[in-house]
């Protein structure tokens, strides 16, 4: 376990106008991705890791960090989430909850590399 817990933040973001949704997410100060979050859109994510996963993983890609920030910060519900991180180049292995305000919906994802 790295230093991490000890610093956990809060961030907000708020982006220029036309730059997609303002969102609040987990992350710790210097990291720029996003572990778990809401947006102003009603899309609220959360991740767990994949112990057992047994596929394959890489390091080229879309790191699942900022995934997840993207997600946040410009997607509108779940079907979009879902669409953006079935379209992505995914790196590592977790389960993703992805909840939608709109619809009162909440899936559980297997995101992986595979």
């Amino acid at each position: 376990m790295g230093p991490y817990v000890k610093y956990p933040a809060v961030m907000v973001y708020h982006p220029n106008e036309g730059d997609g949704h303002s969102f609040s997410y987990m992350s710790f100060p210097g990291f720029l991705g996003a572990i778990d979050g809401y947006s102003s859109a009603g899309v609220g994510l959360s991740d767990k890791y994949w112990y057992h996963y047994n596929g394959s993983y890489s390091r080229i890609g879309n790191p699942w960090n900022f995934v997840l920030r993207d997600i946040l910060q410009y997607d509108t519900n779940k079907e979009d989430a879902i669409a953006r991180i079935y379209n992505t180049n995914r790196t590592c292995a977790f389960f993703l909850g992805i909840g939608d305000s709109k619809s009162m919906t909440f899936d559980i994802v297997e995101y992986s590399h595979e």
